[in-house]
């Protein structure tokens, strides 16, 4: 899982990728064909972290071995092959199969973003938690960070230890030493600027429709307007 949002309009987002633990593995392998597939094509290391707010905008050089295509001269289109970078992705996210998103999002209003992004994140675990228990199974959550946001613990522990079925607090992994979560993170881009629809990323508006709502069961980013009460222990 990771967030994303826009301060001036108040947009708050959470976004991410979600799979059977028994494929797992596999999903990983997956990406990580497409990733050798970066390194082929745009000379994109593996190893390489991609933050996609960052390489989609020409910030950050992801890549050494710049193909011809994206270079002028003696410049370099960061722009154009940050963006040429993503669409691989995408393109790639769109076939593996098992691989679910999700994105949900509101306006914080006169919350501070911090208390929407805990209203969503309780939304987030309330309805896992009941697909859980539909299905008789577990979940492990992982999310982008170091853990000194505290207000994911603070949910999960507002959960009922007898009931719950999601195993432990939240792990937090930051996304320059986790895959997975680098996929989050595009989605979650992804989600932020199809909503937002923002000026700057106009190249990328149809993105999760385009990429991502196949693998949506939604098929585009959640609206959330009535956020889901406290969470009881009882």
């Amino acid at each position: 899982m990771d967030d994303s949002g826009e301060p001036k309009s108040g947009l708050v987002v959470l976004a991410w990728i979600e799979f059977e633990a028994g494929s797992w593995n596999r999903i990983l392998e997956e990406w990580l064909d497409i990733r050798r597939q970066l390194r082929i094509k745009f000379g994109v290391s593996s190893l390489t972290e991609l933050h996609t707010s960052q390489y989609v905008h020409g910030r950050g050089r992801i890549s050494s071995k710049i193909p011809k295509l994206f270079q002028t001269g003696t410049q370099i289109l960061w722009k154009e092959f940050g963006r040429a970078v993503a669409i691989e992705c995408l393109k790639g996210l769109q076939f593996i199969e098992g691989l679910e998103v999700h994105s949900i999002y509101t306006y914080k209003d006169d919350a501070s973003d911090s208390l929407a992004k805990e209203r969503l994140y309780r939304h987030f675990t309330l309805h896992l938690s009941r697909e859980l228990e539909t299905n008789e199974t577990l979940a492990l959550v992982f999310i982008d960070g170091n853990g000194t946001d505290k207000i994911f613990q603070k949910v999960h522990r507002e959960l009922s230890i007898k009931t719950r079925s999601i195993v432990e607090d939240s792990i937090h992994l930051e996304s320059s030493n986790s895959q997975l979560i680098q996929i989050a993170d595009l989605v979650a881009w992804c989600a932020n600027t199809a909503v937002e629809r923002n000026s700057n990323s106009e190249f990328a508006w149809g993105w999760y429709e385009t990429f991502l709502s196949v693998r949506d069961p939604d098929r585009k980013p959640k609206k959330l307007k009535k956020l889901d009460p406290l969470i009881s222990k009882a």
